[in-house]
């Protein structure tokens, strides 16, 4: 230990020794015993508030419990009415649909059965031979005095497209006159549908169109 440190150490003894010190001593103790007083009695606050909350915490988190479990078994037998909901509709639907079935045979089992099957073949066939009538035109014109030259183009799908539409219609009106109670007549009305069918005509010049 060197002399400074001697020196330090002495007065120290001597400042601990004297009145003063006594008193600096007593008032640091004081002081802390102070403060360690709040921190007890901040730590029993805190134990007593937590005494208060901690038992309604505690029974509300057991209503929460109940109220699910509640929910829970709410929802199992919500479950359990869809299930037997859906499976009488799908049962209804099933009995419907093979009573339907079983009424629409016998409707259709007449004289004119094949018919009309017949013609709905024809229409299906028909679709196809419009679409081979499809006719496209392209012309190139060209400025006899600048000599540039401009494309034009023309066709006939309206018209294709307006006979494959009234074909497929022409086939469920043909369904149709299976479940109609007079059959005499079947085949005068499936000539009429036959002959109201439009026409495919030729692709046609605008210009010729506006002339």
């Amino acid at each position: 230990m060197g002399v400074q440190d001697l020196d330090t150490q002495k007065f120290l003894d001597a400042l601990q020794a004297h009145p003063i010190g006594k008193e600096i001593k007593n008032t640091a103790q004081a002081e802390t015993i102070a403060a360690r007083k709040k921190l007890i009695e901040a730590l029993a606050a805190n134990e007593a508030k937590a005494d208060k909350a901690f038992p309604l915490l505690a029974k509300a988190v057991d209503t929460a419990v109940a109220k699910v479990r509640a929910a829970e078994k709410a929802l199992q037998a919500a479950n359990e009415d869809l299930w037997k909901a859906n499976q009488a509709k799908s049962n209804a639907s099933f009995d419907h649909t093979g009573e339907r079935h079983r009424i629409e045979a016998l409707l259709s089992d007449t004289e004119y059965y094949e018919t009309i099957t017949e013609f709905q073949r024809e229409m299906r066939n028909g679709q196809d031979d419009a679409r081979k009538q499809f006719d496209f035109h392209n012309e190139v014109i060209v400025n006899a005095l600048t000599g540039a030259t401009t494309h034009r183009g023309y066709d006939n799908r309206a018209s294709v497209d307006a006979r494959i539409s009234a074909m497929r219609a022409a086939i469920d009106q043909a369904e149709a006159l299976r479940l109609i109670a007079d059959q005499s007549n079947v085949p005068e009305r499936l000539a009429a549908i036959r002959s109201s069918l439009p026409k495919v005509s030729r692709a046609v010049d605008p210009t010729e169109k506006r002339a």
